[in-house]
């Protein structure tokens, strides 16, 4: 038996992520007050972005062994807001030379010729 095996309590076996859920009532107060000028279905969608942000971010830090839920639970909340706010999303990459990406288009003028 190797010394670094760890032993984990039969609920973690089976839901190895439910101490997250701790987190979403947090992350979902912040996303709501930061996100409260936008839209209704805009704020659905920037609250369900920053809930996929948080737990990107939740999955990391437990990698480094460190406690989200206990330890920095407000500061992960503050930063998968400020993720969605800045544009950035989870699960995909959007080229910065498309022009019909939105990001572009707010940076650069895009011109038409007749």
């Amino acid at each position: 038996m190797s010394l670094l095996t760890t032993t984990c309590p039969a609920s973690d076996a089976i839901h190895p992520h439910a101490d997250f859920l701790k987190l979403r009532p947090i992350i979902d107060k912040h996303a709501r007050v930061v996100f409260r000028t936008c839209s209704d279905v805009d704020r659905e969608e920037a609250a369900a972005g920053a809930v996929a942000a948080a737990f990107e971010s939740y999955l990391h830090l437990r990698k480094r062994w460190k406690d989200p839920v206990h330890d920095f639970p407000s500061v992960v909340a503050r930063f998968a807001v400020r993720h969605v706010k800045d544009g950035r999303r989870v699960g995909g990459r959007r080229s910065s030379y498309d022009p019909f990406s939105a990001r572009p288009s707010r940076s650069m003028t895009f011109g038409s010729r007749p």
